[in-house]
């Protein structure tokens, strides 16, 4: 769900107004159910939640989660899916039919106008005021130094012994840990940054993820009401985005390090004691292990999972799973060694012929 450190949710949403606000029918399941949040689904507790479906797959895993007991916590309020899957779903309301079905042509663009009125986020808000140190009411621990150029949102949090450098604005809400460092001119927003962190000069934390989703034939932005947490002693370089998530987390472990001019999208996962070298790129909800490593400039896809103690090549695009502990590398990514063959194949067989001597 929103964190309500950062997001203010709005009135429950009853199945009949959310079914208008997406352009689809109530299908199955009482119009008066109603959802207070948008929720993944994964989120533990989907009670009184609005989730959206739009594969097969996803179905199947709902329906095993309930059948499993893993709705114990409660299921759904509202299931936002097409014609084909409404049947497949019927029985996850399960004996006391608590879960209404929501059925339209594109569940996902439904669903982000369902988030969209449920939840706004703080710093969206228009009466919001920044505050210098010296007008900053909030939380601020013993021997934090602040400089005076930076502005503060309302309801943030500095540990105590942090360090704020000239021009940093941190958005409302906000945790930074005791002994993190933020650099001149980055900005954060929607997270939690751990303690004795340090972020770069000029990067961004926090800011929406790049989620699009088509809205009246048109592309629009798919609301991102998720946060950043930031683990203890972790390193983001200058110019460095690590974006919020679309729902849940975008999480980075204790003790990573990571390079400039790197781009973390929404609900990227990267593990403990990874280190990240400059240019790299990380699409949504790729998720890399403990210990791993990833060359420079190298692109890692949406989903794709990259095992603990992993070695990823310079330059290298990874468009599938690496398993964990190996080393891969090139475009699209393999084992180093089939890599390297490769390439002495194609030098080889670039090289010109040597021509025959004719006789003379």
């Amino acid at each position: 769900m929103a964190d309500p450190r950062f997001f203010v949710t709005r009135a429950p949403l009853t199945a009949a107004a959310a079914a208008r606000l997406a352009g689809g029918e109530v299908a199955a399941g009482p119009k008066t159910a109603a959802a207070d949040r948008a929720s993944a689904l994964d989120a533990h507790d989907l009670g009184g939640s609005v989730v959206f479906i739009e594969s097969e797959t996803a179905a199947a895993q709902l329906v095993a989660r309930r059948s499993e007991g893993g709705l114990a916590a409660g299921a759904p309020s509202l299931l936002v899916t097409t014609a084909a899957l409404c049947g497949s779903l019927s029985d996850v309301a399960g004996d006391r039919n608590e879960t209404a079905i929501i059925v339209c042509d594109t569940p996902k663009s439904g669903f982000a106008l369902i988030c969209d009125a449920l939840h706004e986020s703080r710093a969206d808000a228009p009466d919001l005021a920044y505050a210098s140190p010296e007008e900053f009411d909030g939380d601020v621990g013993s021997d934090a130094r602040i400089d005076a150029s930076v502005r503060i949102a309302p309801g943030a949090s500095i540990g105590a012994g942090a360090i704020l450098r000239p021009n940093v604005v941190i958005g409302p809400g906000v945790v930074i840990g005791d002994g993190a460092r933020i650099e001149v001119g980055a900005a954060v927003s929607h997270a939690y940054i751990g303690e004795s962190a340090v972020i770069g000069a000029n990067a961004v934390i926090g800011g929406a993820g790049f989620g699009i989703v088509e809205i009246g034939g048109r592309p629009a932005r798919m609301p991102q009401v998720g946060l950043v947490r930031i683990g203890a002693r972790v390193e983001i370089g200058d110019a460095t985005t690590v974006d919020r998530a679309t729902l849940g987390e975008t999480a980075i472990g204790d003790d990573t390090k990571i390079d400039n001019l790197v781009q973390v999208a929404h609900n990227v996962r990267i593990g403990r004691a990874c280190v990240i070298a400059a240019y790299v790129g990380l699409a949504g909800s790729a998720t890399i292990g403990d210990g791993v490593m990833i060359g420079g400039n190298s692109g890692v896809g949406n989903n794709v999972r990259i095992g603990d103690g992993a070695r990823l090549g310079s330059m290298s695009g990874f468009m599938r799973d690496v398993p964990a502990g190996e080393s891969w590398g090139g475009t699209p990514a393999m084992p180093t060694h089939l890599w390297w063959r490769m390439i002495l194949f194609m030098q080889r067989a670039a090289k010109p012929k040597k021509k025959e001597a004719n006789g003379d």
